[in-house]
């Protein structure tokens, strides 16, 4: 009775808060189907529940964020979670503070006709930002690119290898020469693409050792692997690197592809029990490769709201590069199995990255203005055909009202064909991209007057200190939903 009582003058209180400061939402939510245990009966039960969390960009500190409750719902569908949402925002007379959610990228969470995000610009008749979490999108490129090599559906490819390392690791553990480890084969050509990815990743992974701000351990375990897999060095800032107790299999687990792989590929031969295939021996070697070079810098980076076009973007650029290479090392070998796998491997994760082009669309491209990696030149593009839509609105934004195609999948191609080296960032720029700054009261001439100015100029404009904090603020990984 206690904690009820307490529980309930804290949230009044931090609705107060709210409503006093006209603070912004993002709504952060996520189904589970969870076992309890009856009351009334010695049984447990299965309920779907959802978790529903308001996360404030514009602040830090613990009231920062907020759970609005974790409903019990009588099933997944996008209009029921929408229905659930709106009853809590309604008891609490949030609606109008909300300008965002952010959540996985279920098609009950972000389908074009009945997920939550359309639903809930349905219900309050105007447009929210959609934040879809990163490290989720992340997890579906690798697993697309683990499903081509393997042959086995998406569902939990490498499952099967994973369990068998794990389970007789002990027999190996005392018996491994961490002096014979199987390292990255760097290629010949210093000026090729992949010792130049190779190169970039390790410089990474070296300078976020060094910084040791990892948020999690198994964050840090990935980066050790990596460091250790493209160095071939196992002395990390003076402690010697050791193999960790392989995690609990499980196909909805974060970095179960990259943590496990890279390990396979370094014990090689030494964990003999693994008795491999030749396929299961190529699925280790390619999927090993990947996950170092492209997997890890994505995953460990997933978290920078404002680097998260940027970061997109490259992401296409070095994949579209990736297909280039395997076709053309397939063309000087067309019998190589391994070089035909590798290269359907590659365009299976870069066509699941040009399905989720979730932050180079209009709305969310302008988020890489508040980021430090995008060239000044390429933020001067975007900020200056920004301007060019607000002029065409009249120099004010009065209202962004629901609207169907807002939700349509960007085709990234269209804007950025593949024989493109570069993209041409106006094409990525709309009236859309206006959206966040009218969330922000401040979609008008004035307050965005610095997007004609030089970017080095920028910090010294109140408006765009306002728009960065708040970019900066908020979450683009969807953890806090989840755990």
């Amino acid at each position: 009775m206690v904690n009820s009582k307490v529980s309930v003058d804290i949230m009044l209180k931090w609705v107060k808060m709210v409503k006093e400061l006209g603070l912004k939402i993002i709504l952060h939510y996520d189904g589970k189907l969870v076992e309890e245990l009856e009351r009334s009966k010695v049984k447990r039960i299965k309920y779907d529940r959802l978790s529903v969390i308001a996360r404030l960009p514009e602040i830090d500190g613990p009231d920062s964020e907020q759970i609005l409750g974790i409903p019990q719902i009588k099933n997944g569908k996008g209009i029921t979670q929408t229905t659930a949402i709106y009853e809590m925002l309604d008891r609490y007379d949030l609606s109008d503070n909300v300008v965002g959610t952010c959540q996985d990228t279920t098609s009950a969470n972000v389908g074009n006709k009945q997920g939550v995000t359309v639903c809930s610009g349905k219900r309050s008749d105007r447009l929210l930002l959609r934040i879809d979490c990163r490290r989720h999108v992340i997890e579906l490129e690798i697993k697309h690119f683990a499903s081509a090599v393997s042959g086995r559906g998406t569902t939990a490819p490498g499952d099967k290898l994973f369990t068998k390392y794990r389970n007789k690791f002990d027999t190996i553990r005392d018996k491994i020469d961490y002096g014979d480890l199987n390292s990255f084969e760097w290629p010949q050509v210093e000026d090729s693409f992949m010792y130049r990815k190779a190169k970039e990743v390790l410089t990474l992974v070296e300078k976020m050792l060094e910084k040791n701000t990892f948020t999690r351990g198994d964050y840090k375990e990935l980066a050790v692997l990596v460091f250790v897999y493209l160095s071939g060095k196992t002395d990390i800032r003076g402690k010697q690197f050791k193999f960790s107790l392989p995690h609990n299999i499980s196909h909805a687990r974060f970095m179960q592809r990259g943590l496990n792989y890279v390990a396979l590929e370094l014990l090689d031969e030494q964990a003999d029990y693994m008795n491999y295939s030749e396929e299961e021996r190529r699925e280790v070697q390619l999927l090993a490769e990947f996950s170092a070079l492209y997997y890890t810098p994505m995953f460990l980076q997933s978290s920078l709201a404002a680097e998260a076009p940027y970061l997109d973007l490259k992401n296409i650029q070095d994949l579209r590069e990736l297909v280039k290479v395997c076709q053309e090392e397939l063309d000087r070998d067309e019998e190589d199995v391994t070089k035909k796998v590798k290269l359907q491997a590659a365009k299976e994760a870069l066509g699941n990255v040009y399905f989720h082009p979730d932050y180079l669309t209009p709305s969310n491209i302008v988020m890489a203005l508040a980021g430090d990696m995008m060239s000044v030149e390429d933020k001067t593009t975007i900020a200056r055909a920004t301007w060019e839509a607000l002029q065409e609105a009249g120099g004010r934004v009065e209202s962004f009202p629901y609207k169907a195609d807002f939700y349509k999948k960007l085709s990234i191609c269209s804007v950025w064909p593949e024989e493109e080296e570069k993209p041409d960032l106006r094409n990525f720029v709309g009236h859309d991209s206006l959206l966040i700054f009218f969330q922000l009261d401040m979609a008008d001439s004035q307050s965005l007057s610095w997007l004609t100015t030089e970017p080095k100029e920028w910090e010294k404009d109140p408006s765009y200190e306002i728009f960065r904090k708040f970019v900066k603020g908020m979450d683009v990984v969807n953890d806090v939903a989840e755990r």
